[in-house]
């Protein structure tokens, strides 16, 4: 079965937002290790958590992406709509707290986010549920 446009879209959107979160940090890569917290850790773990931390914001994303995306992995699916449901807790209490990183930090946070809804939103569509196996094709004969 060739894979359906919206898992095409899906793939797409959610590259994007894993490409915008990476930009994010590297833009905000100086000020992320001022920040005191992140400052007594490094001293306490070392330095290297820092990168590792990183790299697993990337990885595991990926990861996802890849296990949905390509392998019709339902446990993937759902993994990524906890991740969003998650974000999307966190930004509506940034918004409320006014805690939204200012200039381009924030627009691309908003961004990222926007990107990941729709994704995610495309995971629920009807030839994504029969991507995945949770519905039949319409016409086709039910498994006994």
């Amino acid at each position: 079965m060739a894979r359906p446009p919206s898992i095409v879209t899906f793939e797409r959107c959610y590259l994007a937002t894993i490409i915008i979160g990476v930009v994010n940090s590297v833009l905000n890569w100086q000020r992320m290790q001022s920040m005191p917290q992140v400052q007594r850790a490094a001293e306490g773990i070392g330095s290297w958590y820092i990168m590792a931390l990183s790299a697993l914001t990337v990885i595991v994303p990926l990861a996802l992406l890849y296990f949905a995306a390509r392998r019709r992995s339902v446990v993937a699916k759902w993994i990524i709509t906890i991740f969003f449901a998650l974000a999307l807790i966190l930004i509506l209490f940034a918004l409320l707290l006014g805690r939204i990183a200012p200039g381009i930090g924030g627009v691309l946070s908003i961004a990222g986010f926007v990107l990941q809804a729709i994704a995610v939103y495309m995971l629920f569509r009807p030839d994504a549920l029969i991507w995945f196996g949770e519905i039949q094709e319409p016409g086709q004969e039910p498994l006994s």
